[in-house]
């Protein structure tokens, strides 16, 4: 099978079973390319449908009027992570690795864990110290080998690949397999719901706002949808990058109360200046303040209980509402990526 990835940076061509992390000349990320590629990750799910946790079809429920959730807290361990871990997992056991190693600020540890765990691999996590307890604990339950990393999430992710040079250990986490995974949160959308004019996803690493934009344009009949992107206001290298129509510049130290969002050097972030600019939408960045009171907000007038990164769609729906970028009449979906 002709199986290849594609540079997003540099525009070189990749053997797939080879690359399918990063570029190896720019670092750019890599995006899946061709029917044969595309065949080959149906193939991939059919074989290793035993491996599903029950992951995908998420409610996407009515919250008022025109405006929508989509519920992916409903996936089995609480998070959009399930659906680009299935993809992952299966991948590994299809090309015989037997670790996974990878860094995570919580919500891929637990998930990527309950998957080795069924698929009887090990699963190695590198995680920041500002990590939350319950984050680290949960994946010790499914088995996990978890290391606390004296620093933040890109120096976890840094020490990761490092690993993975060693031994038979597979490199996973915010890459191509989790991306093309994860897609299908944007079909199903598509598929839910019609007319929808302004579509709002969290940006941390990039990578869900990526998938659901690919997933969803792929399958729309409108395609005249706005994406609608929401850093937190101290880890906002895309949101800066957008605003001043300039290169990425990474954050050495992101702060902020949503771990989602603590990613200095977002590898995806050029896919969403793609997404955001194709789909003429925008990006805001969300305040520590904005996101406990969005918090609070959807647990206390819609009985949702999400974390921080999740809720900072609200904050952003709330705030372009407010400034009439978003018309009370428009059609808009929250993506709630997790709890």
């Amino acid at each position: 099978m002709n199986i290849k990835s594609k540079c997003f940076g540099c525009g070189k061509f990749f053997d797939l079973l080879k690359q399918f992390t990063f570029c190896p000349i720019c670092s750019g990320a890599l995006v899946s390319e061709g029917q044969e590629t595309k065949k080959y990750f149906q193939y991939l799910l059919k074989k290793y449908q035993w491996l599903s946790l029950g992951e995908g079809n998420t409610s996407l429920i009515c919250l008022e009027n025109n405006l929508f959730a989509k519920c992916e807290t409903q996936n089995p361990t609480g998070s959009f992570k399930d659906r680009g871990s299935l993809l992952e997992v299966a991948f590994a056991l299809e090309n015989n690795y037997k670790t996974l190693v990878f860094a995570s600020t919580g919500n891929m540890a637990v998930s990527l864990s309950a998957y080795c765990a069924k698929a009887k691999i090990k699963c190695r996590v590198l995680v920041p110290k500002s990590t939350p307890p319950e984050k680290i604990e949960l994946p010790k339950l499914y088995g996990a080998e978890i290391e606390v990393v004296d620093g933040n999430y890109d120096l976890a992710a840094s020490l990761a690949i490092k690993e993975s040079l060693t031994g038979k250990k597979m490199l996973v986490g915010d890459y191509l397999l989790r991306r093309v995974g994860q897609e299908s949160c944007g079909r199903e959308i598509a598929g839910e719901v019609s007319n929808v004019d302004w579509l709002i996803v969290p940006v941390g690493n990039g990578t869900i706002f990526s998938s659901v934009t690919d997933g969803y344009f792929g399958s729309a009949k409108n395609l005249s949808t706005k994406m609608i992107g929401v850093q937190g206001k101290k880890c906002n290298p895309v949101f800066r990058a957008w605003k001043n129509n300039e290169q990425i510049v990474p954050l050495v130290q992101p702060e902020t109360v949503g771990a989602f969002f603590k990613v200095g050097n977002p590898g995806d972030g050029n896919l969403v200046l793609d997404c955001l600019k194709k789909s003429g939408g925008v990006i805001i960045e969300a305040g520590d303040e904005e996101l406990i009171k969005a918090k609070k907000d959807l647990a206390r007038n819609y009985g949702l209980l999400v974390n921080y990164a999740s809720a900072s769609v609200w904050t952003a729906y709330d705030k372009l509402l407010k400034k009439k970028v978003i018309k009370s009449k428009d059609k808009v979906v929250l993506v709630l990526t997790g709890r």
